[in-house]
């Protein structure tokens, strides 16, 4: 499967309706709100509501710890997409995949 197909695919949505008027209602209007992020918890299934700027500080926080993250000195796309096209064709030269695939 090629990442052509994959975005071809229908993802149907569940029918079932989980919410009440209201609770869809009260979703619809936080949605609606520039100042509030709608995220899930990183545990239990909930759901939680951020102010903007916390969620921003909260996220420049995370990527500035060090011991994770470090600024590369430039951008590798061009790299990266450069060493992935060679990959393609030799798959394709060794008839790993067909050139619909490629």
């Amino acid at each position: 499967m090629t990442t052509n197909d994959v975005t071809k695919m229908h993802f149907e949505r569940p029918s079932n309706n989980n919410l009440t008027i209201n609770e869809r209602k009260a979703l619809k209007e936080l949605k609606s709100l520039d100042n509030v992020i709608i995220k899930p918890a990183d545990k239990g299934g909930k759901i939680v509501l951020l102010n903007r700027d916390m969620y921003i500080d909260m996220c420049m926080a995370h990527l500035s710890d060090a011991s994770n993250y470090s600024v590369l000195p430039s951008d590798p796309t061009e790299i990266y997409i450069k060493e992935f096209e060679a990959l393609l064709i030799t798959a394709l030269e060794q008839r790993i995949i067909n050139m619909e695939e490629f």
